[in-house]
Order: C-alpha cells, then structure tokens, then sequence
C-alpha cells in the first residue's frame, strides 16, 4: 500500500501554509493527489452563533446575508490564489482526479461545520494534514484535529502552525512504548516509514519498568521490510519525558515524529496535560498520530 490520496484543510490563514506545504511535498514524492478543502461558515449560521439564538428572523434581510457573504468569498478566492501559488512553486498539476505518475491537487470548497465536513471526507483519504491549531485557553488540540483523529480511522499528520516551509527530509523518528496506539500508527504509516532511515527512541527514567515489547523487537519488525532503522535508549531526567522525545527525534534529525495518542483516559489527557498534549503543543516538527 501506498499514499495516494492526501486530504487538508485550508482556511486561507498565514499559519496553515506550512501544512499545506508540507502536503505537496509529500504528494510529490508518492505521486499522491491532494483535496485541499477549504470551509465556511455558511452567513446564517454565522448570525445564529452570535445572536445566541437558534431563530434568524427578519430583521436580518438580504442586506445583511450579503453583507456577511462578501468577505468569506473574498476569503475563498485569496485561499485559492495562494493554493494555486504553492502548488505551481512545487510543479503540482491542479486537477479534479489524480494523474497517473505525478502529483496533482484539487482546490475544493463547503460551506458548513469544518469539523464534520472534513472527519467525513478524510476517511476517503489515505493521510489527513492539518494545521496544529492549539486553543490555549482550554489546553488542548483544535476541534478539527480531534475530530479527524477520533472519527476518520486514517492517520493524521499534525503540522506545527507558521508560513514557513518545513523541509521534509527521509529521516523519521518513533516515540516507542510498546503500547497498540503507537503500533497501530507504525502499520498506518508504513509508506512512510519505507521511504525512510527511521531512530527507535525510548525514553525511560531508571527505575521505569521494561516495555512489553523490547525495541530492537520493533527494529527488527521493520527491518524485515527492508528499512534501514535503529534503537535510541535515551533516559528521562527529572521525570521529563516529554522533552526527552523532543530532544533525541531532533537529534535523530528526524523530520517527521510517528506516536500513538492518548494511552491514558482522554479526558485526564485534557485537564492534566498528557504526553499527546504536550507533544501537539511544543514539537517543532511534524507528528504522525492516529486513534
């Protein structure tokens, strides 16, 4: 199996050009064709949400749905000016299908809920990229990036916000613990992990108790698929362990982090702040999840 089928979501912010662009690089290198969606809010549902109520009656007229609907047109024709920019900086054909033998994207709009607009279309897709929006205020991923992991069953590539092109490299880094989560992404991502030199990083403190499953298991797992890839122990100080993983995947000079999410109970994740959190919120480079 291979990724030939890439779905992303693009709003048109400065800050999601650097998925975006990390999608056409990856297109290119699987000959993948990309659906960039692009999603908004249809102008009575945008007056529902502010006038706190279900009823939209007349006194909002034709004047102001026309008044609402000017900007989020002018927001979809900036975001395909931009999508049509990048994709002719990368030598990507734009099309409605894939080309056979090269990478091609489409530029595709709705108008609704983003978040059950896109978990429906990504389980078309053999890989989800999205932008790693993080809502501070309430400490955990943006409803999308939920929504797509817990609902598609396809992995989710979650990129660290900007509008600076991050250079996919054929490095990779696993965050090992043993657990079926992190398994289960390794299988999904499997195109990748092919196409890669790929660090085994376990991260344990001294006295932590052994894996179910030893590393060089997992190493040689994947070397029977011919992939050139090795262990890296690399021990938590201070009960850090979160920036122990950040520090040996950056020293691995991976460029993409593969993990499971959410080994613990998903809501103490959101008030505590677990591994799944942290990492979203602090890794500078891409991160491989599924659920």
């Amino acid at each position: 199996m291979s990724i030939k089928s890439i779905m992303v979501a693009y709003s048109g912010y400065e800050e999601e050009i650097c998925a975006l662009d990390v999608a056409f690089q990856l297109a290119k290198r699987f000959h993948a064709h990309i659906d960039v969606w692009h999603i908004s809010e249809h102008p009575v549902d945008i007056i529902t949400k502010y006038s706190g109520s279900g009823y939209v009656g007349p006194f909002y007229d034709e004047m102001v749905i026309d008044a609402l609907e000017k900007p989020v047109e002018q927001a979809k024709i900036a975001a395909e000016k931009k999508f049509k920019e990048l994709a002719l900086n990368h030598e990507i054909e734009i099309g409605s299908s894939r080309i056979q033998g090269k990478a091609s994207a489409s530029f595709l709009t709705a108008s609704g809920d983003a978040s059950i607009i896109l978990q429906t279309k990504g389980r078309l897709a053999d890989l989800i990229v999205l932008t790693r929006m993080w809502d501070r205020r309430i400490g955990k991923a943006s409803e999308i990036l939920q929504h797509c992991l817990f609902n598609t069953g396809r992995p989710v590539l979650a990129v660290p916000p900007g509008d600076h092109a991050i250079t996919l490299n054929n490095k990779i880094a696993i965050a090992w613990d043993g657990s079926p989560q992190v398994t289960q992404t390794i299988a999904l991502a499997m195109p990748l992990i092919r196409e890669s030199s790929v660090s085994v990083i376990t991260a344990m403190s001294k006295n932590a108790k052994e894996f179910p499953i030893d590393p060089e298991e997992i190493a040689n797992a994947l070397a029977v698929h011919d992939v050139d890839v090795k262990t890296i122990w690399a021990e938590v100080m201070d009960g850090d362990l979160e920036e122990t993983l950040l520090e040996s995947a950056k020293s691995s000079n991976a460029s993409i982090l593969i993990m499971g999410t959410y080994t613990k109970n998903r809501l103490s994740e959101v008030i505590f702040g677990g591994t799944t959190e942290y990492m979203l919120n602090c890794a500078t480079c891409p991160i491989l999840i599924s659920h």
